[in-house]
Parts: C-alpha cells; sequence; structure tokens
C-alpha cells in the first residue's frame, strides 16, 4: 500500500487490528484517554475516517486538531449514514473539517446539504480499487500465497459477503414493510440474514454443485449465523479478504465495498438486497456493473445466469480522476 512519508496511524482496537491484517499497517492504540494535544505535535494535517460506532473519539480529536490551526481530511467511503456519521462529530462538521474525499458521487449532495462549498469536495479514484490492481498484479507474480480453504471445497465456490445489520440508524438494517425479500425464517430481521436465507432458497433449487462459503464482517458475530451452520461449507474470517474473493468462483452480497472489488478481480458478482431503494448504497466502479436484484423472481434468475458465467475483464469507470494521495500531498 502505497502511504505519504512520514505517515502515522492512529485508531480503535479493531480499526488496528483490520490495518494489520489487511495492509501489514502499524496502527497505534487511541482511546478515550489518549492525550491528544501531545498526540499532534508536529502534525500539519490529519485524515480521518468515519465509524458507526457509540462511543466516538473522534469528536475529541477533531476539535483539538482544529484549535491547533491543522488541516482536516475525511475520506468518506460510502454514501450510506453521512449526515449521522459526520455530525457525531459536530452538529456543524463543515466548520471543522476542511475537505471532503469521496469516491462514490452520489455523496456529493449529501456533503453540500451538510455545509461543504464545491472547492472543498474531491472526488477521487478509489483506492480500494486501486489496491485489488495492486493485489492481482502480486498474484501474477506469485507474491502472493492463499491462506485459507475456499479453494479446496467442492463444487463451484460461491462466496456471501456479509455486513452487519445494525449502525447509527439501526431502523435502516432491519426488516420492514417496504421489504420485497423476507427470508425464510420469521425471527430473521436484520438485512443480511434475510437477503442469506433467500440466497440459500435459491442455491437449493439449482442442480449446480455448489458450495457455500460466508465472508465474515470485521465487527459481525458469527452467532448470528450458527443456525444457518448446515448450509455453510466454510466461514471465512481470518484469511485476507481479497484472497477470500479470489478464491472463489462466484462472489454474492448486499451493497459491501468487497462486491465491487471483486467485480474488479472480473468475478461474476451479484448484489441482493431487501428492498429497491438500497440498489443505490453499492458503489459501481467498474464496466459492466454489478447486477443487483430485489425479488425472490429476479434473484432466481440473475443467480442461475451467475453460476453459469466465467471470469470476464471489467473496466474502470473512475481512471479520470485523481488518486487519493494526489489529493492529500
Amino acid at each position: 500500500m502505497e502511504l505519504l512519508s512520514d505517515s502515522k496511524f492512529y485508531g480503535p482496537a479493531h480499526v488496528c487490528d483490520y490495518l494489520h491484517k489487511t495492509a501489514g499497517i502499524t496502527c497505534n492504540l487511541v482511546s478515550s484517554n489518549t492525550n491528544f494535544g501531545e498526540l499532534f505535535r508536529g502534525v500539519n494535517q490529519l485524515v480521518i475516517g468515519t465509524g458507526e460506532n457509540d462511543e466516538n473519539i473522534l469528536a475529541d480529536i477533531v476539535s483539538t486538531a482544529s484549535r491547533r490551526g491543522i488541516l482536516i481530511t475525511a475520506i468518506i467511503d460510502a454514501p450510506t449514514s453521512i449526515r449521522e456519521r459526520l455530525q457525531s462529530i459536530s452538529e456543524y462538521p463543515s466548520e471543522l473539517i476542511n475537505r471532503v474525499v469521496f469516491s462514490d458521487p452520489v455523496c456529493r449532495e449529501k456533503l453540500r446539504q451538510l455545509g461543504f462549498q464545491d472547492e472543498n469536495l474531491f472526488l477521487v479514484r478509489n483506492p480500494q480499487i486501486d489496491y485489488v490492481e495492486k493485489f492481482l498484479h502480486n498474484r501474477k507474480l506469485s507474491a502472493y500465497q492463499s491462506s485459507g480453504n475456499i479453494s479446496s471445497l467442492p463444487g463451484k465456490k460461491l462466496l456471501f459477503i456479509s455486513e452487519i445489520s445494525d449502525g447509527m440508524c439501526s431502523s435502516e438494517f432491519k426488516k420492514s414493510e417496504d421489504y420485497t425479500l423476507l427470508g425464510n425464517d420469521i425471527g430473521a430481521s436484520g438485512r443480511t440474514q434475510v437477503v442469506l436465507e433467500e440466497v440459500i432458497s435459491v442455491l437449493e433449487d439449482i442442480a449446480e454443485d455448489i458450495s457455500l462459503s460466508l465472508r465474515m464482517h470485521p465487527k459481525d458475530n458469527i452467532n448470528k449465523y450458527l443456525k444457518y451452520i448446515s448450509k455453510i461449507d466454510y466461514f471465512s474470517i481470518d484469511e485476507h479478504p481479497l484472497d477470500a474473493v479470489f478464491q472463489a468462483d462466484l462472489v454474492v452480497g448486499l451493497t459491501s465495498s468487497l462486491l465491487s472489488e471483486a467485480a474488479a478481480m472480473g468475478k461474476p458478482v451479484l448484489s441482493v438486497v431487501p428492498r429497491k431503494k438500497e440498489a443505490k448504497w453499492l458503489g459501481q466502479f467498474v464496466s459492466p456493473a454489478i447486477p443487483t436484484v430485489w425479488t425472490r423472481k429476479n434473484l432466481s434468475k440473475e443467480l442461475n445466469l451467475l453460476v453459469q458465467r466465467g471470469v470476464s475483464e471489467t473496466q474502470r469507470t473512475d481512471n479520470e480522476r485523481p488518486c487519493l494521495l494526489d489529493v492529500l500531498r
């Protein structure tokens, strides 16, 4: 991963663990007890991500940096819950945050509504797709070894990408009256479990020999999926997420960024959402676009087509944009 010189990384425990596992980056632990004044000694730019944790220490970090006159840049990774995430930092985030960088054009209008001016908004190439390209290059050079067991499963290997079914707007991630996919279990209320049940039902009607692996979200709890254990052949937890995708023959999920990364690898990909409006939550960064379905009829049709599809060439749709590091330099 290309980094700015003299970059230092700080974050809560789960962020540090994720950066270490996926990119080999050493991350320093911060908490509510951290002395942020000492943290910013000699710092001239602060780059922040945004999360959906209830215990959000970003407010203290950003306010301290702003008082010290440090340039603050926020990176938005997805168009969901932008208002809630930024207003957890400050009721008026545009007064503290100097620049916002994002790769999904849908974010722009939402940021304008929060008071950000166009000259402070930067649409960039998706850095995760850059990372996928580097991953594939290393693969061709045999510089990366598989660490999982998906490749040893029988038949065609379908990888289902899980997502956490909560967040700052928790009701948005739970079953509601506008769902057009309902799942099979009356007790399943989370959007991911609803979609997984629908996918399992359709797979049972497909004649092909298909093995099902579940890629766990870093914040997800495996206990939520134990009732499906007889239907799932492998739980992907510890291996690199791109390695899990690389070993799969086809990838299915909701609106995770890992779907876009799988599409950039040329994998057959399908987005399944429980209601039509959630189709906008999926970032589209390659052509042809990832197909999205929200009814059982179309899920059955598209999943059957997906099983027959092989690896294909895709083209990036964001090549003309500046890269993230060009903005940060």
